[in-house]
């Protein structure tokens, strides 16, 4: 799944091309996508844009929200064309973490979230099933799977993921962009490629 999106900035942006650009049009998009791509890398490590705070495992963690093992980060991409600059990302995670929404489980019958140092960065299947138990208190609306006596992971039908917008260019980097295209179109003019 691609997450590609086109904010104002970039719309702005891209509007400061109707100068008659013919030759050289492609290097101003590549120009324009790779300044996309650091605003939105930047945004990505900062938590979302605008910041938000940290999710508890990031806190515990001590690290961004939307970086624990990069792949996210790995996967935001740019290319260009002589019509379009684009910035996207292939991970599966992206449109969940930049629009928010709820995650159930797929084929189970219910989330594990790790609640014991044994369990982070595992899944319940990484355990022996003939050892694990499911365990609910009457006072507890949530039951939690233990293994050896211990709580592992507590088992929730769903999550509430808040949104984290970071594929967006916010209006303050919008400047950013438009330099970047008024740098370009002059190099440009600058090679009489224009």
């Amino acid at each position: 799944m691609a997450v590609v999106l086109l904010q104002d900035g970039f719309r702005k942006a891209g509007e400061a091309m109707s100068v008659p650009v013919r030759q050289g049009r492609g290097q101003i998009y590549t120009s324009l996508a790779a300044a996309a791509h650091r605003i939105i890398l930047r945004n990505l490590r900062a938590g979302g844009k605008p910041a938000f705070v940290p999710s508890r495992p990031a806190i515990d963690e001590g690290r961004t929200t939307l970086i624990a093992a990069g792949n996210l980060f790995r996967s935001i991409t740019r290319r260009a064309t002589a019509s379009r600059a684009q910035v996207e990302s292939y991970d599966h995670r992206a449109a969940i973490h930049h629009f928010g929404g709820t995650i159930v489980p797929r084929t189970a019958g219910a989330l594990t979230i790790p609640i014991a140092a044994e369990a982070k960065g595992k899944r319940a299947a990484d355990f022996p099933a003939d050892e694990l138990w499911v365990m609910r208190k009457p006072e507890q609306a949530q039951a939690v799977l233990m293994w050896g006596g211990k709580a592992l992971f507590l088992l929730v039908k769903s999550v509430e993921m808040p949104s984290r917008p970071f594929m967006d260019i916010p209006a303050g980097d919008t400047e950013e962009l438009l330099t970047t295209v008024r740098d370009s179109v002059m190099d440009q003019i600058t090679l009489r490629r224009i």
